[in-house]
């Protein structure tokens, strides 16, 4: 019963904490794959949703969960919000439980508040905002709910065994992987898991690595083998030419930004600090003597801790759960240099990463290790802050505009200009080919029209340029240069152009044509080409889309 209170408190303060710290947006995360979904489950039943097989996955659970949520709930609001809440909420409550049980299986001394103290710094880090805001990244706390419910069913099973913990543990991981792919490092976990355990337990590590280790492998090869089966891709999702890019620069890079982030923040930096340390991440001399450092500090680690009876197992034991879980990102290209966007990679591993540290500090100075955890709370609370804001910004610009887009039967529309990021929030996402600009496939804004104001817009909307806002009063200076051509300039340094998530270069269509021309790409002249009289031109101003008048 005292465990009971203590778990129920744990969780309650928490989940109180979370509540007041993300409040501000907590109508945030209705942007990109969130507007598709609700856009796909309008008028189809969930067996037709789920055969989809939306971004070439079978992730059935979490289209199945988010088919009934949407249903329920409706696209987003404070129902979504308590929703998102909670599973955070939860997955630090069950961080809490897990960085206990490791310290009772692994640990040679006592550690003090660390497990709370990674379960906060897990709550609040600023790379947490990605999750939790963007509603379609829920599947990320789902899975990693899921495995944390398998690790701590694992511990429990080595208490006092009982049939019913496998089957909530096959159930668990059954679920996982058919939510999110990074569920296939679970067999690798438990296998070090089941390694690092001490003689004890000498006598039955057979039956525990054959029930927790091969049997879970079984299920995910099978899994893998249905990608094949049913989307004709082993590996699905962004496909193997990206999953399975792994080389030395970056590898080395993902794995340096780790601390720069989890507890360097260097996303917040000066831009020319930022830029300053990429150049290092980017040159492939400093990446072989950071791949050098890399090898000495883990093999170092592992003959240390392997080799000495009295040391604690736990340190290499966090370090390489950090690894597995890291490793399906590690040949993405994540290093962005803006906040929030991708950080949901970190998600899964950032609280092992965060006790890790703390661990390490306590064994040099209890106090150090209490000093850090103050300094880094406090950093990443206002980063954290500061991201939730712009979440709610980036919603309130989407909301407006979309309440407000001047609609015109029988017309079709071209955007001149439009946010892409609030301060490191995505707005609005464009991929149509700049050959064909009224592509259907990807506009979102068209979907969101559809689902907000029923209006049927698809095939009608073109983009030609976005551009970062800082605030929702940010807006281009348009000016005509003759009857054909204007000139658009950004009046603020460092707010350049972009098209299709990358800066803006020159192109051309039969429609228009585009040429940089200022520094920064902040001046750009547009030519049209053809002027068909079904064209309306807007450019969004602050929160609404104006019309540009010839």
């Amino acid at each position: 019963m005292p465990s009971v209170n203590r778990d129920l408190k744990v969780f309650i303060s928490l989940w109180v904490i979370a509540f007041f710290c993300f409040l501000e947006g907590w109508n945030a995360g209705w942007i990109l794959d969130s507007i598709m979904h609700s856009y796909n489950v309008r008028d189809i039943s969930c067996s037709e949703y789920l055969s989809l097989h939306i971004d070439n996955t079978i992730r059935l659970f979490y289209h199945f969960t988010y088919y009934w949520l949407e249903k329920l709930l409706g696209p987003k609001g404070w129902d979504w919000y308590l929703f998102k809440i909670s599973l955070h909420s939860l997955n630090a409550f069950l961080f809490f439980k897990t960085a206990n049980r490791l310290l009772e299986n692994y640990a040679k001394t006592s550690y003090g508040y660390i497990p709370y103290f990674s379960a906060i710094l897990f709550l609040l880090s600023p790379t947490s905002t990605d999750v939790v805001m963007y509603q379609a990244s829920f599947h990320f706390m789902m899975a990693f709910a899921l495995l944390q419910c398998c690790i701590l069913l694992f511990f429990r099973q080595l208490e006092r065994i009982r049939l019913g913990n496998d089957f909530l543990f096959y159930t668990a991981f059954l679920l996982a992987l058919f939510t999110l792919e990074t569920s296939y490092m679970l067999c690798i976990v438990m296998c070090l898991l089941i390694f690092f355990l001490s003689d004890k337990y000498l006598k039955i590590r057979r039956v525990l690595t054959f029930k927790y280790v091969l049997i879970p492998l079984v299920m995910t090869l099978v899994r893998i083998l249905l990608n094949e089966i049913i989307l004709h891709d082993l590996v699905g999702h962004y496909g193997a030419e990206k999953h399975f890019r792994f080389g030395m620069d970056r590898i080395v890079q993902n794995i340096a930004k780790i601390p720069l982030d989890l507890f360097g923040f260097i996303e917040y930096w000066d831009m020319n600090n930022i830029y300053a340390v990429y150049d290092i991440l980017y040159n492939h001399q400093y990446i072989c003597l950071l791949a050098v450092l890399f090898f000495i500090i883990y093999f170092g680690l592992a003959y240390y801790v392997l080799k000495r009876d009295k040391c604690d197992k736990l340190y290499f034991l966090l370090l390489n759960i950090s690894l597995v879980f890291a490793l399906p990102t590690l040949s993405l290209g994540i290093l962005y240099i803006i906040p929030v966007e991708e950080d949901r990679y970190y998600y899964m591993y950032a609280p092992f990463v965060y006790m890790l540290g703390l661990l390490l500090l306590y064994r040099l100075s209890v106090g150090i290790s209490y000093v850090a955890f103050f300094v880094l709370l406090v950093v990443g609370f206002l980063c954290l802050i500061k991201n939730v804001s712009n979440s709610a910004l980036a919603q309130r610009i989407i909301d407006t505009s979309l309440a407000e887009f001047p609609f015109h039967k029988d017309k079709r529309y071209v955007i001149l200009a439009m946010p892409v990021y609030a301060n490191g929030v995505i707005v609005w996402d464009t991929k149509e080919p700049t050959d064909n600009p009224f592509d259907e496939r990807w506009q979102m804004m068209a979907k969101a029209l559809k689902v907000t104001k029923n209006v049927d817009l698809h095939g009608k909307i073109a983009s030609v340029l976005q551009y970062n806002v800082i605030s929702d009063k940010d807006a281009p200076i348009i000016e005509k240069l003759d009857s054909n051509a204007i000139r658009m300039t950004l009046p603020c340094c460092g707010k350049w152009w972009w098209k299709h998530n990358a800066g803006a270069l020159d192109y051309q269509n039969e429609y228009f044509k585009v040429e940089i021309l200022g520094g920064w790409q902040q001046e750009v002249k547009i030519t049209f080409i053809n002027k068909p009289d079904d064209i309306v031109y807007l450019f969004q101003d602050g929160t609404v889309f104006k019309e540009w008048k010839w």
